[in-house]
């Protein structure tokens, strides 16, 4: 595989990780770092993989160790992870989330100050 090649994998895979997770930073080691747990760990993987190659092609000696084939497949389980997230849904998940947190606390808050009351002898 050729540097340019690598170099079209990384970068598809680092527009998405933006697109995508709103991941943001220069190239894909950035993305990659920003992105963290919000990537299941294959994912993770298969992107530092990407990462590390990209880093020995700069030497045209260590280009030769690079096993084309994982990259391939580390690049295509990057790809089919990234394309299937939808932005919107993901958004009204954790905004789902986020409601159904606040309204949890209230409910115990609620029910708190209602047993303090009962406790004092205001009801």
């Amino acid at each position: 595989m050729e540097r340019t090649g690598l170099h079209r994998m990384n970068a598809e895979i680092a527009g998405l990780l933006e697109q995508k997770l709103g991941a943001g930073g220069d190239g894909l080691a950035a993305k990659l770092r920003q992105a963290g747990y919000r990537l299941p760990r294959p994912v993770r993987r298969a992107g530092r993989q990407l990462m590390a190659a990209s880093q020995k092609s700069a030497n045209p000696r260590l280009m030769k160790q690079i096993d084309q084939e994982a990259l391939r497949r580390a690049h295509r389980r990057c790809l089919t992870y990234l394309r299937r997230i939808d932005p919107a849904r993901r958004r009204a998940r954790l905004r789902a989330e986020a409601l159904l947190d606040l309204g949890t606390k209230v409910a115990i808050s609620a029910a708190l100050l209602i047993a303090f009351l009962m406790w004092r002898g205001f009801l």
